[in-house]
């Protein structure tokens, strides 16, 4: 038991950070009228949760969705302004394409630094294939087979995969209803948060709604979602080993419980601006109280039609500037990937090897990470 316990001695902190998270991420989401701030932020818990269960379903069978990710860091601190040096001249590309129907999965992953590309890579997927395909551009000219079940030690690896297809998810408690787990715990979730919580005012001519709870609020919020979850028999039913899931749920609270904290009373405050009959986003802000007087901000604001600026001045860290660009297309074809000509990683020859390590010696991306691997900027 005391294993269990240890292995879960995140989950408090990780469940209390998705709540915060969930109402945060309403800034992508335009919100229907609402006559009270705990209507707005519970509107956006609703639209996040439609769409994370939703986005692929009767009338999406294909989505292509990208994020585009650059930054600023400046920091005091000699080693993080040593990394931030590339980060701050860095560009980052993720983009998934998921087609349900083909049961095909292609994710590109692009890195820039000085407008110069470094990593072209693709992982794809298709259901009914035992392998996972890796293609690095020049690394290698050939994708690169890798068994799934072998590269995670588990026969689930390729279920886990293939319910993205199909609605489901695997995990280590077995197969997953995500739609009705959803569903739950967004009930579950609004009916705790208390009407006190929450205050509406007007600030430069927007409509502050702003969320406020201590640390210790926020604790027994996350108990009693714990509490009611592990007692809902329609909740455990979502779970293949609904035992196993209930001994967890047990084994949280039981942390949650001798946990010890001395900032209970530090606030932790999120708000959400709204603008027009319609109370669209304009920005969002956090601001959370931590122990010896110190303070973590942030703001995210749309600065355009699906472009966000993410400020954070965060403690002992430094401040942080993100620009974020997500793209969306639905029920576009899935790109061509020619897997025939793969190479299985497992049966490489010695040629292969010494060819890889050539290419990797001449690419860009080496001359950045050498300093690195060789312990030193």
């Amino acid at each position: 038991m005391e294993e269990n316990k240890k292995g879960n001695g995140g989950v408090k902190a990780i469940v209390a950070i998705i709540i915060i998270a969930i109402l945060a991420g309403v800034a992508y989401y335009f919100l229907r009228p609402t006559a009270t701030p705990k209507d707005v932020f519970v509107q956006g818990i609703e639209s996040v949760f439609e769409s994370s269960t939703k986005k692929l379903g009767e009338d999406v069978k294909k989505i292509n969705a990208t994020v585009s990710l650059s930054g600023n860091i400046e920091s005091s601190n000699e080693e993080i302004s040593k990394i931030a040096q590339y980060i701050n001249q860095g560009k980052i590309t993720y983009n998934v394409q998921i087609d349900t129907e083909a049961k095909k999965l292609l994710v590109n992953l692009g890195v820039d630094y000085q407008n110069e590309n470094l990593i072209n890579g693709k992982v794809y997927y298709a259901s009914g294939d035992d392998n996972i395909y890796v293609y690095v551009q020049d690394l290698y000219d050939k994708y690169f087979k890798i068994n799934v079940n072998e590269a995670t030690g588990s026969e689930e690896g390729l279920s886990s995969i293939d319910s993205i297809f199909n609605g489901e998810m695997t995990t280590a408690n077995g197969k997953v209803d995500t739609k009705k787990v959803a569903e739950i715990i967004k009930e579950t979730l609004k009916k705790n948060l208390k009407d006190e919580y929450f205050t509406k005012e007007t600030v430069e001519g927007l409509t502050k709604n702003t969320m406020k709870l201590t640390v210790g609020e926020l604790k027994a919020v996350v108990k009693n979602i714990f509490t009611e979850l592990k007692e809902n028999q329609e909740f455990l039913a979502c779970f293949e080993n609904q035992d196993e899931i209930k001994q967890e749920l047990e084994d949280a609270l039981s942390e949650i419980d001798e946990l010890k904290t001395t900032n209970d009373n530090n606030n932790i405050e999120i708000s959400i601006y709204t603008k027009g009959p319609k109370f669209d986003v304009e920005k969002i802000t956090a601001r959370v109280e931590l122990p010896e007087s110190n303070t973590l901000s942030m703001t995210i604001t749309e600065t355009e039609e699906n472009k966000y600026e993410v400020y954070a001045d965060v403690p002992d860290f430094g401040k942080v500037n993100l620009n974020v660009e997500v793209k969306e297309e639905a029920n576009t074809a899935i790109e061509d990937v020619n897997t025939a000509d793969s190479v299985d990683v497992n049966t490489m020859t010695q040629a292969d090897q010494m060819k890889l390590l050539g290419n990797l010696s001449k690419m860009k991306i080496y001359q950045y990470l050498a300093p690195f691997m060789q312990g030193g900027f």
